[in-house]
């Protein structure tokens, strides 16, 4: 049994913690990030576990204090320095929205509309997207500015648990998320995430009919993690998969990179897969977990124009208001890519939060961004999709510094290719010796 001073002591030690949970929650609350210092106070716990401790003294109660106060004011000062820092700089290449998909009643009928990508197909737009992770959904339309909550077709269904693998860590038995479809030689493909593995459908047309899934081997076993598929043909019909992955032992803390392997067909990779991006950029490792940030480059999309191949891609935590939108551009699909945002993303966060994990439609000889914006700064996973037009030409002439002589036209590629236009900008090659300060 306990005596009246140990019971007196364990409610001290007890209520400072819950004190400064409290505390440490509102502050990440407030600051719309999971505080780091909440993992230390709940380890403090353990320090009344090991022997020998004897009974705190005020010294040690006010240092656990102050040190828990202290990594609370660390985040504090961070988080506004960064905020700052990104509202001084950045690309802001793309500024007003043509379309917010998000009038009521939204999208989804309460579920998220997340990742999206947009094909068209005889007239007509599908919209593929990650909603409540159980299914593919997809949502039709023949304007690209309206859209009816109530046309929308369950094209695929899982039939795993999708939380066994955030309880479990099944690869086999998760959610559904990320999907990506593409039309080719008179079929669509609609490549997606299964818990840790990547996946395929193909069929007649974006709602089907479809052969049954295919897994898409990438040799990464049980312990890898790979997600958001991003197919792309190239001009001599050579097909790319783009994927973002991390290791799963590293899953909180280690970085993830964007990755393309080639495909001998459109569910069989060719050879080992190579790095693309991966995270080197300070807006890149903004994200959830203070005491152990990641960088994190994912959702990739690869565009074909002109001269260059332009992949876009997403960086920070995307859970919070400074996801966003990076832009890279190669001579080839497999590189190497140079970076043209040091500073931060396409888009201006104070604005609009959390926008990324984009794709790009080319419809009618024109360039659509679509992508997802965060509902509030406030981190979390209520998203909805969100379109910008894109001048490609203007966008690397503004990011890569300067133009080329204007030249005529080069034809346009099948697949994800963009149609000719002035040619404006200049060479990847160029651009690297220009950030270098070459």
């Amino acid at each position: 049994m306990l005596d009246a001073v140990a019971v007196l002591y364990y409610a001290k030690v007890l209520g400072t913690i819950a004190g400064l949970t409290g505390c440490s929650i509102v502050v990440s609350v407030y600051n719309h990030s999971l505080d780091g210092s909440l993992v230390f106070m709940l380890l403090t716990p353990l320090l009344t576990l090991l022997p020998d401790v004897g009974t705190p003294t005020p010294p040690m109660c006010v240092g656990w204090a102050l040190a828990s106060l202290g990594l609370v004011y660390y985040q504090v000062v961070k988080m506004r320095a960064q905020r700052a820092a990104l509202a001084s700089k950045g690309c802001r290449a793309l500024s007003a929205p043509y379309l917010v998909l998000d009038d009521e009643p939204r999208l989804g009928h309460g579920w998220e509309v997340a990742d999206p990508s947009i094909v068209k197909h005889k007239g007509e737009y599908f919209l593929f997207s990650t909603t409540d992770q159980s299914t593919l959904t997809v949502y039709r339309s023949h304007r690209l500015d309206k859209w009816d909550p109530a046309r929308k077709e369950v094209i695929w269904r899982t039939d795993k648990y999708w939380w066994l693998a955030f309880v479990f860590g099944e690869g086999g038995g998760s959610g559904v998320w990320a999907p990506e479809a593409i039309m080719h030689g008179g079929k669509c493909y609609v490549y997606f995430t299964q818990g840790h593995g990547l996946y395929v459908l193909r069929g007649d047309s974006p709602v089907g009919p479809f052969e049954p899934a295919r897994e898409i081997d990438l040799g990464v076993g049980s312990m890898g993690i790979v997600l958001d598929p991003s197919p792309f043909y190239d001009a001599d019909g050579q097909l790319f998969l783009f994927y973002a992955t991390f290791a799963k032992r590293r899953y909180f803390t280690g970085p993830q990179e964007v990755r393309v392997v080639r495909m001998r067909d459109y569910a069989t990779p060719q050879g080992a897969s190579m790095p693309v991006v991966r995270p080197d950029r300070g807006w890149e490792f903004i994200n959830a977990v203070a005491l152990a940030p990641r960088g994190v480059n994912e959702g990739p999309f690869l565009v074909k124009h002109r001269e260059h191949y332009v992949l876009f891609y997403s960086g920070a935590g995307a859970d919070t208001a400074f996801y966003n939108i990076g832009v890279a551009v190669a001579d080839r699909p497999e590189g190497p890519y140079t970076k043209l945002c040091p500073d931060a993303g396409l888009i201006d966060i104070g604005a609009r939060p959390g926008v990324g994990h984009c794709s790009v439609l080319v419809d009618q000889g024109r360039h659509y961004v679509v992508a997802h914006r965060k509902a509030s700064a406030v981190t979390g996973w209520n998203r909805s999709p969100i379109i910008f037009r894109l001048d490609l030409d203007e966008l690397l002439r503004l990011l890569m510094g300067t133009a080329a002589p204007d030249a005529a036209p080069s034809p346009a590629a099948p697949g994800n290719a963009s149609p000719g236009a002035r040619r404006r900008s200049v060479s990847p090659r160029a651009a690297r010796g220009r950030q270098s300060g070459k």
